[in-house]
């Protein structure tokens, strides 16, 4: 059995996205389709459609230690580092995140 992997999931999620915008564009007929044209779940296309279902993204959003923006910074420094020569180290991105956390409470 083939374990989920976060690329599978998003993958998914940008297909039921794409599926959703080509129905709404009138680039699909209907429903069924679009699954069948994005390979996506009828049901679930019908859900998110109707808005009683979101994606795994904004389901956890909670959960989360750090909003996107704190993490689109931590990556872009990452990169910044990166590109000068300098691998970031995990406990220094661990402490960047930790100071990123402490200072919006």
């Amino acid at each position: 059995m083939m374990a989920i992997t976060k690329k599978v999931t998003s993958d998914y999620e940008k297909r039921i996205q794409l599926a959703i915008a080509a129905i709404k564009a009138g680039q699909e007929p209907n429903v069924p389709a679009a699954s069948e044209s994005f390979d996506v779940n009828r049901r679930t296309l019908y859900r998110c459609l109707a808005g009683t279902t979101v994606s795994h993204t904004e389901a956890h959003q909670e959960q989360q230690q750090l909003t996107p923006p704190e993490e689109n910074a931590i990556f872009k420094w990452c990169f910044a580092q990166d590109n000068i020569g300098f691998a970031p180290r995990l406990d220094t991105v661990k402490d960047m995140a930790l100071h990123l956390e402490f200072k919006r409470t």
